[in-house]
């Protein structure tokens, strides 16, 4: 049976630490049966202050444990980080407008190492394989 924390008039410090992942936090209104309001006839700010903090704290560590306890039960895959902006951008440059890892290197003020490493690492995060590099060169007459 979970305890709705809320309900407790006051918790300490101590007992904020306690709360297990089957307690409930509940973030209620600022009214006298929370635990989250300050009376200044009770408590010093710096009390308050400091319970409060625990509170979130522990809230912040219960939080991240639940989340990551159902990503686990329901068989999440962590993707990969997205990139700088403005490797999408390279990545559209190259592949949908054509223009050569050269091009967008000189336009960027990059090197063209950084530009086809870019291109890869954006192709992968969304699946798609770049288009093939033009040999370069005079085009051949007909």
């Amino acid at each position: 049976m979970k305890r709705k924390v809320s309900k407790f008039p006051k918790l300490s410090i101590a007992d904020i630490k306690t709360l297990s992942t089957d307690d409930e936090i509940e973030l209620m209104p600022w009214y006298e049966h929370s635990i989250l309001y300050w009376n200044p006839t009770l408590e010093t700010w710096e009390n308050f202050n400091k319970r409060i903090d625990a509170l979130f704290s522990r809230y912040k560590e219960l939080y991240k444990k639940r989340t990551e306890e159902f990503l686990k039960q329901n068989n999440f895959v962590k993707g990969k980080e997205k990139q700088e902006d403005v490797h999408f951008e390279w990545f559209v440059r190259y592949q949908i407008q054509g223009w050569s890892k050269e091009k967008i290197a000189k336009e960027y003020y990059v090197t063209r190492q950084n530009v086809s490493n870019a291109i890869k690492e954006i192709a992968d995060l969304v699946g798609l394989k770049p288009r093939p590099a033009s040999k370069g060169g005079r085009p051949k007459k007909r």
